[in-house]
């Protein structure tokens, strides 16, 4: 490895944080002349490399949202992965350490079975049991609430992405955006001290009022004034409105479903809505998780939208931001909501997308879908390309995940002759399949010396509940 592709790792160890940074030699030194003694008092470091400055244009706006996106949707479901963990901690541990901790110490056993243990409490004893019971159910109580704090966090993080977007948008053209009732008072021309103050006082009040907009509404002003589709066109635009309804119920205390939720979700046209309504409004880590990948399908792919709309000398730079997207997002496992956004973006026609970009795109689909335990969907979509012309990556990426060795194993060969890097073999999710595979193993150790077998066997993605618990949330074949 060249010294500049060289990468440095730092730590630092306080009385208020740890701190660490991971990058290149000239990013490392930078955090540490921040870290010295001369900056104290400086907050911790981002651990991010600073990318060159780029002119505020629509190119580099929706290229940083789309990015964001991405990192709204990776940050939440880590969220939502403590959750049980936060549950499991908090109410078994208190139930663990102040009632049957105390029963073992200082209560009299009298009898004890494969199933259960008998104690007698003196008076003292039975008093601190009892006021340790108390507090275990009340905390159990409190942990019942950490599932709906988490959904309406999510939303909440979700239309502050949302409002961003749009909000870069109108400052690049207000004049384009601007309400067709909307004013500003005498007053405030004579205060401002310049057009642009203004200016900014339009955009704060436009976004102001976006923001406090139905979803719906909000959608509805998206589609308007950039002129894209996406109730018509987006097939989980039902499941989209179901969140923000149970939301709604979550935010003012409602416990069942009722009437005004099952209208609006039925005009939606999500499936199902009446048969809930009485039943306990619900929010588990299940739905969490399947809500987490609407939202973050449609912030990424209205970015990818607006991009192609406004930016269209820079649509193959869309197309390969996008596939970049979708390849980190299927590195983090989050295989269902990579291939829902592929698949949108391989069904356009008549786009600007360069041929090597497009079976990239290609390949990765085909890698989320088989992670996502659909094999036969992934050989036909690799099945339907000619690769015969490809080079040996593309050739050895699709033997791959065909878990065909005998094309596999004299490709390896030639990737070693042409600078292929061993990382390549252990960090690409296309080889996750046969990363274990001995045969596999014994011809990469003939020709890189070492093995690439992990202890783990590869990872795949449950089937999740992809409609909305008790309810079918949005038909896949609504189009």
């Amino acid at each position: 490895m060249s010294e500049s592709k060289k990468r440095y790792a730092a730590t630092r160890d306080t009385d208020s944080y740890y701190s660490y940074a991971i990058g290149t030699k000239s990013h490392i030194d930078n955090v540490l002349r921040r870290w010295s003694p001369d900056a104290e008092g400086a907050e911790p470091p981002e651990n991010k490399e600073t990318a060159p400055e780029e002119d505020f244009s629509h190119h580099s706006a929706l290229s940083e949202t789309l990015n964001s996106s991405v990192e709204f949707a990776l940050s939440q479901y880590h969220i939502i992965l403590l959750l049980d963990v936060l549950e499991a901690v908090i109410s078994k541990g208190m139930v663990q350490n102040t009632i049957f901790k105390v029963l073992e110490e200082k209560a009299n056993l009298i009898e004890e079975t494969d199933h259960y243990k008998l104690y007698e409490l003196e008076e003292n004893l039975s008093e601190t049991i009892s006021i340790n019971d108390e507090r275990a159910k009340l905390i159990k109580k409190g942990t019942k609430k950490i599932a709906p704090s988490i959904f309406i966090g999510m939303i909440a993080t979700f239309d502050a992405l949302i409002v961003d977007i749009i909000g870069k948008l109108i400052k690049l053209n207000p004049e384009r955006y601007s309400s067709q009732d909307k004013t500003i008072s005498l007053d405030k021309i004579i205060g401002a001290s310049s057009v642009d103050d203004i200016v900014q006082e339009f955009i704060a009040e436009e976004l102001y009022r976006f923001s406090r907009e139905s979803h719906e509404s909000q959608t509805s002003y998206i589609e308007k004034n950039f002129s894209i589709s996406i109730k018509e066109k987006w097939k989980r635009w039902p499941d989209f409105i179901e969140i923000f309804e149970r939301r709604n119920l979550v935010a003012h205390g409602e416990l069942r479903f009722n009437q005004r939720y099952a209208q609006i979700c039925d005009r939606n046209g999500h499936k199902g809505s009446f048969d809930l309504v009485g039943q306990e409004v619900k929010i588990e880590a299940g739905y969490l998780i399947q809500s987490l990948y609407v939202l973050c399908e449609y912030a990424i792919l209205l970015s990818f939208a607006l991009w192609r709309k406004l930016v269209t000398e820079k649509e193959v730079e869309a197309f390969e931001t996008l596939n970049e997207a979708a390849y980190k997002i299927i590195t983090n496992n989050h295989h269902t909501l990579a291939q829902r956004i592929l698949e949108f973006a391989l069904s356009l026609k008549g786009t600007k997308v360069n041929e090597d970009t497009r079976k990239r795109m290609v390949v990765n689909l085909a890698s989320a879908s088989k992670s996502s335990q659909s094999p036969e969907f992934c050989n036909k979509i690799l099945d339907d390309e000619d690769w015969s012309a490809c080079s040996y990556e593309y050739k050895l990426s699709v033997a791959a995940l065909k878990e065909d060795l005998d094309a596999v194993t004299p490709l390896i060969s030639t990737a070693k002759q042409s600078g292929f890097n061993i990382s390549n073999f252990r960090q690409w999710p296309v080889f996750r399949f046969i990363r274990d595979n001995e045969r596999f193993n014994d011809e990469i150790e003939k020709h890189y010396d070492c093995r690439v077998a992990s202890s783990t066997k590869a990872v795949t993605e449950e089937k999740e509940p992809l409609s909305i618990p008790q309810a079918e949330a949005g038909d896949d074949t609504r189009h």
